[in-house]
């Protein structure tokens, strides 16, 4: 339908731009240069700037623009049978973004968008100045405090690479490998020749960690393999 396509027009042009709702409904035909990838929409305190656009974005403004038969000069409109064509609101937009969100179990608004461009964009250039400008901020810190999130994807890579502490028990924490000597004057995780030993082996410490890091792994359901 020519609602849906312009739903997906509508998400691609948030996500690859990243902005604003106000902003979004702001846009008219002549405002998107379509050779240039690029458009002008009128920002937070009725100040005009630039936004870039993907090919993704402006492959489907092109499908839906090629659907309408209307003239008005509103980029994105409303297409409901028996009422006139006008330049769709914020609500507009947001009211189909709710009901997929509420199919898909998750909040999904505009801002949501907004934020995903922002931290998808940060996460790839590393560029906390870039992020600014693509999202319009006139203050850095802004752009800092709310739209920057490292995110788990690149903190789950730090531990493995930078968290190291001199320890030879195999995946502590994840699952508990216990290796177990006959004989031994030390500890073979952390090299203490303390008197204190919990298990053949092993010292209190380092075993105790171990036992509880193979609870954590018993409680998750996991099973090791």
């Amino acid at each position: 339908t020519i609602q849906g396509v312009r739903l997906r027009a509508i998400s691609a042009t948030f996500l690859t731009s990243g902005m604003r709702v106000s902003e979004l409904v702001s846009l008219n035909r002549n405002s998107v240069d379509f050779e240039d990838k690029s458009a002008w929409v009128i920002g937070k305190g009725n100040k005009k700037r630039m936004v870039l656009l993907t090919d993704w974005a402006i492959w489907w403004a092109q499908q839906y623009l090629n659907l309408r038969k209307d003239e008005h000069e509103a980029l994105f409109v409303t297409h409901q049978q028996g009422y006139p064509i006008v330049r769709l609101s914020p609500d507009d937009i947001r009211r189909p973004l709710r009901r997929i969100g509420r199919k898909l179990g998750v909040k999904l608004t505009p801002h949501t968008y907004r934020r995903t461009s922002g931290s998808n964009l940060y996460e790839n250039a590393e560029d906390l100045k870039a992020v600014q400008v693509h999202l319009g901020h006139s203050d850095i810190k802004v752009t800092e405090r709310h739209y920057v999130h490292t995110g788990y994807r690149k903190m789950k890579e730090i531990p493995e690479k930078h968290m190291h502490y001199g320890s030879n028990l195999e995946d502590i924490g994840t699952q508990a490998v216990l290796r177990w000597a006959k004989e031994h004057d030390q500890c073979l995780n952390c090299g203490t020749k303390e008197i204190r030993h919990a298990g053949k082996g092993y010292c209190y410490n380092c075993y105790m960690n171990a036992v509880n890091a193979q609870k954590r792994l018993e409680k998750s359901g996991e099973t090791e393999t």
